[in-house]
């Protein structure tokens, strides 16, 4: 028997088959892109704006991941919002 927490983190990870691929083809960080999508289905992130907020947090913890950060945006903008 799985529990809800197994079934939820399948659904997720089936969600996001195409843009971890999408990842991998520009070479975007996709620890980035699954950490994200895991606050949006636990509920931390419902809005725009909380993903906004997120996602500047995690440019002014790591500059490096500017370029990161903007594309992994986009791609869940057009895939969850």
């Amino acid at each position: 028997m799985q529990n809800s927490d197994k079934i939820r983190n399948n659904k997720v990870f089936e969600r996001s088959i195409p843009l971890i691929h999408q990842c991998l083809k520009d070479k975007v960080s996709v620890t980035l892109l699954l950490s994200t999508l895991k606050l949006l289905e636990r509920g931390y992130i419902k809005e725009e704006e909380d993903l906004d907020t997120f996602m500047n947090r995690r440019k002014e913890i790591n500059p490096k991941y500017t370029d990161d950060v903007e594309k992994v945006k986009e791609m869940i903008l057009e895939s969850y919002f």
